[in-house]
């Protein structure tokens, strides 16, 4: 979708390629469940009960995968 349509084989491994280089820098912020400061910065936060049990939910189905 980057260029406005379904890409081409061609187009797809291009920016698969793209990705697959920095994939390593990249994937690894998105893990901000198993980085100690954020997790610990995130304690305190008061979003109300129905949010907490979904983000508890979330986060026993989370630990089930690994």
């Amino acid at each position: 979708a980057i260029e406005g349509k379904l890409p081409t084989v061609e187009e797809y491994h291009k920016y698969a390629n793209q990705i697959a280089a920095t994939a390593k820098d990249t994937f690894r912020y998105m893990n901000f469940d198993r980085m100690e400061h954020y997790v610990d910065a995130t304690k305190d936060v008061q979003l109300g009960e129905e949010y907490r049990l979904a983000k508890e939910k979330e986060a026993a189905r989370l630990k089930s995968l690994h």
